[in-house]
Formats: structure tokens, C-alpha cells, sequence
């Protein structure tokens, strides 16, 4: 421990000398209200993990965190890092982990159920008078067994018999009904049967129902609407309070090019009166308070993506991780907490010119600005906006930035702090966009400076700034701008890297 300086602003610091590496990505967590969404940067998980991309058709996570994946003909069972593959049947269509933590799968005309004790698929049978009925989806009701659809009845998994059974559930209207286009919302069953779309309330008895038009899914919003894609690519908004059905424009925010309709893909409700709709036109937050949408900007593999047809099913697990089926795989963010991202630059279109994209130093001003120091000068960036500002050094310029790599950067709310490998500390003024050197206390620490090799620029707590150098240790003041050497052990070394402790030790 080298006892070494007192700071021109009067306080004590203690030095400590020491060598780091630190190979990182950029890593941003921001702030947003509500007219504004987070970057979601996704996880991605394809052939490498042993999962079959291009025919997955649905998702479902267990009370013990396992991911179970349904293709057509097989189920796998994820984990995370492996995969266990299971065969129950052919021609499968849906999956389903109910309220006791079972797993159903099935096709449309068998049923089967996950035992855990064999680490098997074993079918269920169901009791029907129809011969060729044909089974649709899995629902949940209040305080009920998991429920199936047919096309001829409801039924109702009964534990003593293990074996479905007729529910005594009395529909509203007699059959044929689409089997796969059953759904529940608490204690209402949204249903189609022909063109008309009904929701039946299983607690009150109330039923009614909209017309459409070429009906192919049904997403509830609540007990009292629903949106309802059709086959003609147009969805519509369902009030069944006013028995009204309208079409859902395409919001201005999908960009031009766009359809005026939106064809809507997938709904999952993240909280009370808002929603996650994937369409044709893209990705976006839905409000349904205040009818307002907003884009989700999503990120994969540090490039940002397009949503418009990203994905066609969305699937919310008890832990809140939003997962997506995507043509490459299977890809997942959290709605809530922090996570780590990466953003390349080279992918964000901005015609970079070479090395560009090295990112040496980050610093920010706490609200959406970034600045960072790269290989070839440095660049602004605005998070609010997505703006991108690069400024360039020129060569043989002494009024400016002239030599490329800029490895130490700091904001103070006046000026861009530069220190490049050669050639001496700027100051930039991102307001006039000008240029300036600091004040030097003599000729030689201009002299060492602007020859020197600079690495770091650290911010004090007291406001001033310490400059790590190959050939020297400097404060630069940070009121007068004045640059001064330290006379210190450790600046006879090779310096990298300052931080300040909270009880004031460099």
C-alpha cells in the first residue's frame, strides 16, 4: 500500500497498485416508464441443445422446472443443458401441465398422461358414446379436474376412474363444436361453433356469442372479450358486452408496408389488463385500459431482429420467463428482474467504419446517454431514441481527436472526457461539439501527457478524475480542468486500472 497524494479538493486517499484483466459484454440495464419497454435480449436454445427446431408446435413447463417441448410425433422433456426424448403417440396437438403438476398430451383420439413413477407416457382412456369423436384441447376451470374438449362433448378427468368422463357441464348449444378452439377465462368457456364465437359462463349459466367471420382462434382477454383470428389473416376485437365485433387496425408503430389489419397470432395476458400479442406485424405490449400497444424490441445474439412474424406462440411460465417458438428454435426472456444482453454494433446497420465496433470504455449520464470509447474513436449513443453518433478521430488534427484508439472515457456534465493511446486528453462538448485540451500545472506533464499511452479515466468521489498512463499517473481536476502529474511508487509502473472504495481508497 502506497500512501500517496492528497487530492487538490483537500481529501486523503491511499493507493493500491494491482494488475486486472476483464474481458466483458455490454451490459445495460435500463430505465423505462410506461411509454417505454425494456430491450428484451433473448436466450436461445436450438440444435445445440439438442432440440428440434422448424416443427415445434407447443410448450409447457412442470412444477418441478422441467420444459416439456410437443412435436407432431414425439415430446421431449428439457432441463436446461440435456434432453430426454419421449414417443407417446402420433399426430399429437396439445400440452397441457395442470393444477397438480401432471402433464397431458394429446391427439385427436387419444389422451395421455406423464407417469412419473415409470418415467413414462401412459394413455388415458375417455368414456364417449361417439365413435368418431374427436378430441380438441385442454382447459382449466376454478376448483375442476383438467377438462377436455371434443367435438361432441366436454369431459372432465375423473381421479377414481382415471379415465375421462362427461363433464356435467351443460353447453349452451348442441353439437358439432370445433374442438380445438376451447379455452376458458375463470369460470367462462369461450368456444366455436360454426361462424359463431359464444362464451359461456359455467357459474351462472349466461351464454351469448358474436358472428365472425372465417373464425381460427380465440384469445380471451377477459370473461367479458376475446380477439379472434380468422383465415382471411384479419383479427377482430370481440365485445360480448355490446355483442359488437370490429376489426383490430395494425398500430401506426408497425411501421409502413404494413397490413391494415392485424392478423394476430398469439395472446398471453403478462398482468391485469395487459397482454403479449405476437402478429404478422410484429411483436407489441397491448393495454387494454387504455387501448394503447407498444413494440417489444428484441434482441438474439446481440442483433436486434425484426418481430413482424417472429413468432407464431407464446407461452408465459409459472417463473415469468416469456418463451417464444421461433423458426431457429426455442427462445426466452424474463418479464421482470434484470438480465444480462449483448448488443453488437456491427449488427445494428450503422455502416461502421473498421474497428469501430471495439468497444474499450462505457460511461453514461444516468439517464438514456451513452458514451463509448472504441479502437476508432468514440460514439454517442441515445438508448431513448436508438440514436448512434460516431465521431471519428483526423489524422495530423491538432484541434481535435487525431489518433484512433480511445481506451479511457468518463462524463462529468460538462465534457466528454477522452484519453487515447497517444497524442494527449481531450475534452468534447457534446453541446457545441467542440474540442478542447485541459490546463497542464507545467510544460512537462504536457510534454509526458500527450506522449504518454492512456488507459483508464476513473471519477473520483470528490469530482476530480485519475488518468492511468503507461509513463505516468495524472488528476485532472474536475472544476478548473487542470491536469496534474502524481508522484507516487506506483507511478513508476505500468498503470490500467483505479477504483475508489466508499471510505475514499484508490
Amino acid at each position: 500500500m502506497f500512501r500517496f497524494f492528497k487530492s487538490i479538493a483537500g481529501g486523503r486517499y491511499c493507493f493500491f497498485f494491482h494488475a486486472m484483466v476483464v474481458l466483458a459484454g455490454v451490459c445495460l440495464f435500463p430505465r423505462y416508464g410506461s411509454s417505454q419497454l425494456p430491450d428484451y435480449h433473448v436466450q436461445q436454445f436450438d440444435y445445440s441443445s439438442g432440440i428440434r427446431p422448424g416443427n415445434i408446435i407447443a410448450l409447457s413447463k412442470d412444477s418441478k422446472g422441467f420444459l416439456w417441448i410437443l412435436y407432431s410425433h414425439s415430446v421431449q422433456r428439457f432441463d436446461g443443458s440435456g434432453i430426454v426424448d419421449f414417443k407417446p403417440g402420433f399426430n399429437l396437438e396439445n400440452i397441457l401441465c395442470d393444477n397438480k403438476g401432471r402433464l397431458w398430451v394429446n391427439s385427436r383420439r387419444q389422451v395421455f398422461c406423464f407417469n412419473e413413477n415409470k418415467q413414462a407416457f401412459e394413455e388415458v382412456p375417455v368414456i364417449s358414446k361417439d365413435s368418431v369423436n374427436r378430441f380438441g384441447s385442454f382447459f382449466l376451470l376454478p376448483g375442476k379436474p383438467v377438462m377436455l374438449a371434443s367435438r361432441s362433448a366436454v369431459y372432465v378427468y375423473n381421479e377414481a376412474a382415471k379415465s375421462f368422463v362427461a363433464s356435467n357441464i351443460s353447453m349452451p348449444v348442441p353439437p358439432p363444436y370445433n374442438a380445438a378452439n376451447f379455452i376458458s377465462y375463470r369460470n367462462s368457456i369461450f368456444f366455436q361453433r360454426g361462424d359463431n364465437i359464444y362464451r359461456y359462463n359455467v357459474f351462472t349459466g349466461s351464454a351469448d356469442s358474436i358472428k365472425n367471420i372465417n373464425p381460427q382462434f380465440i384469445y380471451p382477454l377477459n370473461e367479458d372479450s376475446a380477439i379472434v383470428s380468422s383465415w382471411n389473416n384479419i383479427s377482430y376485437w370481440n365485445n360480448f358486452i355490446s355483442r359488437r365485433r370490429s376489426e383490430i387496425i395494425t398500430p401506426a408503430i408497425a411501421g409502413p408496408g404494413t397490413a391494415k389489419y392485424l392478423n394476430v397470432q398469439d395472446v398471453k395476458q403478462v398482468m391485469p389488463g395487459r397482454y403479449l400479442i405476437a402478429s404478422s406485424a410484429g411483436l407489441f405490449q397491448y393495454d387494454n385500459m387504455n387501448g394503447a400497444f407498444l413494440p417489444l424490441h428484441i434482441y438474439e445474439n446481440g442483433e436486434q431482429k425484426l418481430t413482424a412474424g417472429y413468432t407464431s406462440y407464446l407461452y408465459i411460465d409459472p417463473d415469468n420467463f416469456v418463451w417464444m417458438i421461433t423458426g431457429n428454435g426455442i427462445n426466452r426472456f424474463p418479464l421482470s428482474g434484470q438480465s444480462f444482453g449483448l448488443l453488437r454494433m456491427n449488427k445494428q446497420e450503422l455502416n461502421l467504419p473498421p474497428t469501430v465496433d471495439n468497444i474499450r470504455g462505457i460511461t453514461g449520464d444516468g439517464e438514456n446517454n451513452f458514451w463509448l470509447a472504441s479502437a476508432n474513436g468514440f460514439i454517442h449513443w441515445n438508448r431513448k431514441d436508438n440514436s448512434w453518433n460516431i465521431y471519428l478521430p483526423e489524422e495530423g488534427r491538432g484541434d481535435r481527436l487525431a489518433y484512433p484508439a480511445v481506451r479511457g472515457i468518463a462524463w462529468d456534465g460538462r465534457y466528454v472526457i477522452l484519453a487515447p493511446g497517444n497524442l494527449g486528453i481531450w475534452l468534447f462538448n457534446p453541446l457545441t461539439k467542440k474540442y478542447k485540451r485541459p490546463y497542464y500545472e507545467n510544460d512537462s506533464t504536457k510534454n509526458i501527457s500527450e506522449q504518454d499511452l492512456m488507459d483508464a479515466v476513473v471519477t473520483l468521489q470528490n469530482g476530480n478524475h485519475v488518468i492511468t498512463g503507461k509513463d505516468a499517473l495524472y488528476v485532472l481536476d474536475g472544476k478548473t480542468y487542470t491536469l496534474k502529474r502524481l508522484h507516487t511508487p506506483a507511478s513508476e509502473e505500468n498503470t490500467n486500472f483505479c477504483f475508489q472504495t466508499p471510505d475514499g481508497f484508490v
